[in-house]
């Protein structure tokens, strides 16, 4: 048994021996760094020919045959007029199967300008492969447009960390870390970065800006920079750009107050329209813990918490959307806006026959007056629109009262009498019934509802124009408005 195990172990460490002197055949020290010059001579003869402007400059060349890593210190990328891009060294590993280059590594980069200096401790570039090397030369040659290199890079890892940009009269900006992962058919498998503060020192409006984690997933580049560079910017509010966003410990602090999100996130799910893309099927928006807090300025805001007896204003916010391409229907299933100390809103609503240039994402500049016309065929199916948790209107209320003089219920009693007077001045008694529970909203407020339930789906060209919009009776049937207190 033990010799059996021996001789495994002898044939195991002959085979390690045999890679490793496989190894140092191929990658002596003194010829990987002799192909490392040869391939730096190189890259200042195409400098020389085509960027005359520009002079690259290193130290000395070091080679691990055992690592396959080539590392070449003090690199300089100078320009005539004394601006320099230098890096204390730059790494170079080889893949041993391949031979090919696998990675590069810089460490302590540095930009010198007068208006600022960027440092960058470390950055990594992983699986680099020769297509990509080539198509960034090509690119930088002028042979490679834009959508070449979105369409055709890619990059499995690219990570930037230690960033620092100092500008002397303006303030500094620092950045513990940067990724970008799976780069790959012009889309963005994830991106994220961590610990990023801003600082504004002088001039208007200095102060900090500081975001803990921002992450995102599935950015089509291909989709999204063709529609954001194009000259008439034509928003396609359902195109699949993004699968998911989110970010962490947000803060803005200037003289005039503080304002800080603790979390927000996206995410979207995709179905197929006819022509077999997809569309934004769903989508779940929320934003978490939304703080503004006064600081010195501002003294209307200051005034207005003062009045509500909080010392700082709190709110969330999440929006819920649903489309369906063949049954042409979009949907916001819910968009609430809560203020735990306040009052919360909600709104909901569903539309249909929705144009199916909506789906189809082909929408161009010219395709506007196209797209509004048959925004007339679109139907209202239902909606509604809601109040509770109603502190906002006692203060409201109470402001009321003190600029007029008057008790809040007087208050109250004058604004109803008036809604009261207008009606049957304008012999629109019907609306009695609302202004009734208005008045008991405002009495006692609890909660209020207004709801539009039409008994069948009413076109939006209703709504454009004819003697049959400026009747608020034949409205209110038509769409089923309802308006419900405290129930």
């Amino acid at each position: 048994m033990l010799n059996k195990f021996a001789a495994g172990m002898v044939i195991v460490l002959a085979a390690v021996l045999t890679v490793l002197a496989g190894w140092g055949l191929i990658y002596l020290p003194d010829r990987m760094a002799e192909e490392a010059r040869r391939t730096i001579a190189n890259l200042q003869e195409v400098l020389a020919r085509d960027a005359p402007s520009l002079t690259l400059a290193h130290g000395d060349i070091s080679a691990n045959p055992f690592t396959a890593r080539v590392t070449v210190a003090d690199v300089s990328l100078a320009r005539a007029g004394g601006e320099a891009l230098r890096a204390k060294a730059l790494g170079f590993s080889i893949d041993p199967f391949s031979r090919k280059l696998s990675a590069i590594d810089a460490t302590l980069l540095r930009l010198d300008r007068p208006q600022a200096q960027l440092r960058i401790d470390q950055m990594n570039f992983e699986g680099v492969s020769p297509e990509t090397l080539s198509l960034l030369d090509r690119a930088a040659r002028g042979e490679a447009s834009t959508e070449d290199v979105i369409r055709d890079l890619r990059i499995p890892r690219l990570i930037f960390s230690g960033i620092n940009v100092t500008a002397p009269r303006d303030g500094e900006a620092n950045l513990r870390r940067i990724a970008v992962e799976e780069i790959e058919k012009g889309r963005i498998g994830r991106f994220y970065l961590e610990g990023f503060n801003l600082y504004k020192r002088g001039g208007r409006n200095p102060g900090e800006f500081a975001l803990d984690r921002m992450a995102f997933g599935g950015l089509d580049l291909s989709e999204f920079l063709p529609a954001v560079m194009q000259a008439n910017f034509w928003p396609q509010l359902t195109k699949p750009v993004i699968k998911s966003f989110s970010f962490e410990g947000f803060r803005v602090m200037t003289d005039e107050g503080n304002f800080s999100m603790r979390r927000g996130a996206l995410e979207a799910a995709y179905a197929k329209n006819d022509a077999g893309r997809p569309y934004a099927r769903n989508a779940h928006f929320v934003i978490d813990d939304l703080v503004i807090k006064p600081v010195r300025g501002n003294p209307q805001f200051r005034d207005f918490l003062e009045k509500t007896g909080m010392s700082q204003l709190k709110a969330s916010v999440k929006v819920v959307t649903a489309s369906d391409h063949h049954a042409r229907t979009m949907a916001m299933e819910e968009m609430s806006f809560r203020m735990p100390d306040l009052a919360d809103f909600n709104f909901a609503i569903t539309l249909g026959k929705m144009p199916k240039l909506m789906y189809e994402l082909t929408a161009r500049p010219e395709d506007t007056f196209a797209f509004m016309a048959a925004m007339g065929d679109a139907t209202i199916n239902s909606g509604s629109f809601s109040i509770t948790n109603t502190n906002l209107v006692q203060v409201a209320l109470a402001q009321a009262s003190e600029r007029q003089g008057i008790d809040a219920k007087a208050v109250i009693s004058a604004f109803i009498a008036q809604a009261r007077t207008q009606a049957d001045r304008q012999g629109q008694r019907f609306y009695h019934a609302m202004i009734d529970e208005v008045e008991k909203f405002l009495r006692d407020p609890k909660s209020l509802v207004v709801s539009v339930k039409p008994a069948a789906p009413v076109p939006a060209q209703v709504f454009m124009g004819g003697n049959r919009v400026q009747d608020p009776a034949w409205l209110i049937r038509t769409l089923g408005l309802k308006v419900e207190a405290n129930r």
